[in-house]
């Protein structure tokens, strides 16, 4: 677990760097394209106090910082993000959300790349996600616990909040792009899921399936940041032979209609009241 002194050192490495404000945090899934912002200043993950470098294809592992069109709407994307698979504790996986919090963050958009374990969820799809099953026997919260970053029992209920929900939909019909709603399971990864394993996870409840998401979601809820969820889906969970290099390259189409719809709702996010860490 990470310590409020750590996080006070990473973020006066960041301070030193960066001299932004951000109101909202954007975290990129595998392959998925940044939002439309005029960047200001990048830093990488490695060069972080207590962070590390990110090891999988398609997450850049660092922080951009910038603004968003058309008001300037001061942001920072969380580029690529650190997985527990590639054995990272939770202090680091946490880490940059927890960061964007200190820096005074309000909202948080949570994107990942999954794959579909119900019929009627296709690769290509751009999904709003409603809520999640985390099945991957990690806690991403355990361990103890220090009062500077909310709560120790967080409750998920109503974590993918159901106004954002509503104003992606309107700002996606006005785009033309089809959002589905759908529940995400969290796996520990990194392999993807057998037959029996989607089907298991469609009785339990899910949509689309993949191995993040859930750590942000609750470290953003747990600083007070309000959340909205959006998943790429890359796969058809275990209907198909699925390498990492084809999850990127279809992520990259449907992940650049979810790209702009998050530009579009950036401004409005950035008017979110509640308290920052």
């Amino acid at each position: 677990m990470s310590t409020p002194a750590q996080v006070d050192v990473a973020y006066n490495y960041l301070r030193a760097k960066v001299d932004a404000e951000p109101r909202v945090a954007v975290v990129l899934g595998s392959g998925i394209p940044r939002p439309e912002v005029y960047v200001a200043a990048e830093v990488p993950f490695a060069e972080v106090p207590f962070l590390a470098a990110a090891t999988v294809e398609g997450h850049a592992g660092r922080f951009v910082f910038g603004f968003a069109p058309p008001d300037r709407t001061p942001v920072v994307l969380i580029d690529g993000r650190l997985h527990f698979f590639e054995g990272h504790p939770a202090a680091t996986v946490l880490l940059p959300v927890r960061l964007c919090a200190r820096l005074g963050c309000r909202a948080a958009v949570v994107t990942g790349t999954v794959g579909a374990v119900r019929p009627g969820y296709d690769a290509g799809d751009v999904v709003l996600l409603t809520d999640h099953l985390n099945v991957s026997g990690i806690s991403p919260l355990a361990g103890p616990h220090y009062s500077d970053f909310g709560a120790r029992f967080v409750s998920p209920a109503g974590a993918y909040d159901k106004g954002w929900r509503e104003r992606a939909l309107a700002a996606a019909d006005e785009l033309g792009t089809n959002l589905k709603a759908g529940v995400y399971a969290m796996v520990a990864g990194p392999t993807y899921e057998t037959a029996a394993e989607a089907a298991m996870l469609a009785r339990l409840g899910a949509d689309v399936v993949g191995m993040s998401v859930v750590p942000e979601v609750l470290a953003a809820r747990q600083a007070g940041l309000t959340v909205l969820g959006l998943a790429v889906v890359a796969n058809t969970a275990g209907r198909e032979a699925t390498r990492h290099d084809d999850v990127l390259a279809r992520a990259a189409a449907a992940g650049a209609r979810a790209a702009e719809l998050i530009t579009v709702l950036l401004p409005a996010l950035a008017r979110t009241e509640g308290p920052p860490l």
